[in-house]
């Protein structure tokens, strides 16, 4: 029995789809400081850090059918910055205004430059740091990718590199403002080298799958009360592969369909509830927040999801 690297590409969207009802169920169970045995553990297992390692697996896809960087450059920006610029740009005028009294707060919020300056806000990080993954990328993957020859040893190599800049970082004032969510995107590096591995149709045999969980479980045993980061790249790296599996081995329709339809609009889902809801706190009561902020993302994504289609091509 073997676990085939194209079955990630095969079920992405409802990868996304998890990734996204976990991102939308923990924060409403935070915002309310409802605690629930194992729920939360269960909820996170792919989460912001799936999204890292599912972005770096698309943008090998994306990059290798054109590897000019010019136009890889455009289709990134019509697919996320112009999206976020549009759901973004009345809530951080309204904040530049009311609240900062600055023109150049509205700047900073639009551009996400505000999270690498004065560290998260709105919970935009995720949008901050997809951003400088999608600039250099293409320098990413012309090193790793230059020859055939030692794939899997490049991607190692930037692995080791991430890992080793980001616990330098520690050490910094830096960490605090943004090095802590910067560091997730070290899962990065192996969603790329996966959709290599996919594109080519590779695969692993299952009991060779076994030992990298071992090894990943290790990771997760041994960083709980470390590192935060370590400890849910480990989760996502196990439950990836078994989530796949388990869609390949019985039907799950229904919550495929389900997962999907999260899936494709986890951009919009992410971003309205975050913005309302934080956005909200200043002028609203906690519930009236909550409500508004799912009740908007819940109504509004496929709308815009669809309207950001059209403008922008996709």
């Amino acid at each position: 029995m073997t676990f085939k690297f194209n079955l990630i590409s095969k079920y992405r969207d409802e990868l996304m789809g998890y990734a996204i009802f976990g991102v939308l169920v923990s924060h409403l169970l935070f915002w309310l400081d409802i605690k629930i045995p194992g729920v939360n553990m269960t909820l996170r297992l792919i989460y912001t850090q799936g999204f890292l390692f599912l972005s770096g697996f698309g943008l090998y896809y994306s990059f290798s059918k054109s590897s000019e960087i010019v136009p890889f450059y455009k289709r990134r920006m019509k697919r996320l910055c112009i999206p976020f610029v549009l759901m973004a740009f009345i809530p951080c005028l309204i904040r530049a205004i009311l609240i900062d009294g600055s023109a150049s707060s509205f700047f900073l919020y639009v551009t996400t430059a505000q999270f690498w300056i004065y560290g998260n806000y709105w919970g935009m990080w995720y949008i901050a740091v997809s951003i400088v993954l999608y600039l250099i990328y293409p320098f990413l993957h012309k090193f790793i990718f230059f020859s055939n020859k030692k794939v899997v040893f490049r991607s190692i190599i930037c692995l080791v590199l991430a890992i080793a800049f980001f616990e330098a970082l520690k050490h910094t004032p830096c960490y605090s403002t943004f090095g802590f969510w910067f560091q997730k995107s070290i899962v990065f590096p192996v969603g790329v080298l996966c959709g290599y591995l996919s594109k080519n149709e590779a695969f692993v045999k299952i009991s060779n799958l076994c030992i990298f969980f071992v090894l990943a479980v290790v990771l997760v045993v041994t960083t709980h009360n470390y590192d935060s980061n370590y400890y849910d790249i480990g989760k996502s790296c196990v439950a990836l592969p078994i989530m796949c599996l388990l869609f390949e081995r019985f039907t799950f329709n229904k919550i495929r369909a389900f997962l999907r339809w999260f899936g494709k609009l986890s951009l919009e889902l992410y971003v309205i509830h975050c913005i309302m809801y934080n956005f909200m706190q200043d002028y609203f009561a906690n519930h009236i927040c909550i409500v508004a902020a799912y009740a908007s993302a819940l109504l509004l994504s496929p709308v815009l999801h669809k309207a950001f289609g059209k403008l922008t091509g996709k």
